[in-house]
């Protein structure tokens, strides 16, 4: 779809666009990047795990350049990979969303609830991370299991899991979705849940009016037949800005490229209402 919105760009400027969508398995990974920078693919959108972003941007180095559309992980940019740029929202972005409006609402202190997976604690490091740089205070921090176990009530039982505390929001990391769902609603103390459930932050939403985002919204609905979703536009924003970032350079090869794309010269339209880039 990106490519379609700006093909009068390409068509007047000559630029031949084409696309190589693949898919790979983990095993296959680099075999298949090595394929594709072979057939002459050096600008590469990726929709992998984080583990995988990381493996192909320091195997691949600065042969081919790299937009992470999906992996949120902190650290894939505390990597400083030099040719990955990266179109999601890091988990620290995303918990500085909710920090802010926690500040900005007067609710000062969280709850946190997180999972027994990785990605949960990572997310609920995230937010830790952001409530202390915000003021906030963490008043307890439990972790919840999907075990049914009544042994364990401790940390499957949700009105145990939410008493003994005083909190103005609940804060819950469940990467998975198994166990959050049933927590709004159902918590010792009738308080907001944030996080992964009930208000969560999110880079798009199809109900966006402003900005021209119905429009894109629209022709996403109307192109694939359902409603966009924020890794939809990740991808979307992330083609489109190498396609820009080429005509207004002049540019294709990755090392040019990025150096004009974290630039203060790059300004990006994605129907949000300001000027985009990519930070240095």
């Amino acid at each position: 779809m990106a490519m379609t919105d700006l093909a009068t760009v390409t068509d007047t400027l000559g630029i031949p666009v084409t696309l190589d969508a693949r898919r790979t398995s983990a095993a296959a990974l680099l075999r298949t990047a090595e394929m594709m920078i072979d057939a002459g693919t050096h600008l590469i959108v990726l929709d992998l795990p984080a583990p995988q972003v990381a493996t192909l941007a320091e195997a691949v180095s600065d042969r081919a350049l790299h937009v992470n559309a999906t992996a949120p992980p902190d650290d894939l940019r505390h990597a400083c990979f030099p040719q990955l740029l990266q179109s999601v929202p890091s988990l620290r972005m995303q918990a500085d969303t909710l920090t802010q409006y926690l500040r900005f609402m007067n609710w000062p202190r969280a709850l946190i609830l997180e999972g027994e997976h990785p990605g949960d604690i990572l997310w609920a490091d995230a937010f830790t991370t952001s409530a202390e740089r915000m003021g906030l205070q963490i008043t307890a921090r439990r972790t919840f299991t999907l075990d049914r176990n009544p042994a364990r009530r401790q940390e499957n039982n949700i009105r145990l899991l939410t008493g003994n505390a005083r909190y103005e929001v609940i804060f819950v990391a469940d990467t998975r979705g198994e166990f959050g769902r049933y927590i709004p609603y159902a918590t010792q103390d009738p308080r907001p849940v944030i996080g992964s459930v009930g208000l969560s932050p999110t880079s798009w939403h199809w109900a966006l009016e402003r900005d021209g985002a119905t429009q894109v919204s629209s022709r996403f609905d109307r192109t694939y037949g359902r409603k966009i979703t924020a890794a939809d536009w990740n991808v979307w924003i992330g083609v489109k800005s190498l396609i820009l970032g080429a005509a207004k350079s002049g540019h294709t090869d990755p090392t040019a490229l990025r150096s004009y794309l974290v630039s203060d010269r790059l300004r990006l339209d994605g129907s949000k209402g300001a000027p985009m880039n990519f930070r240095d």
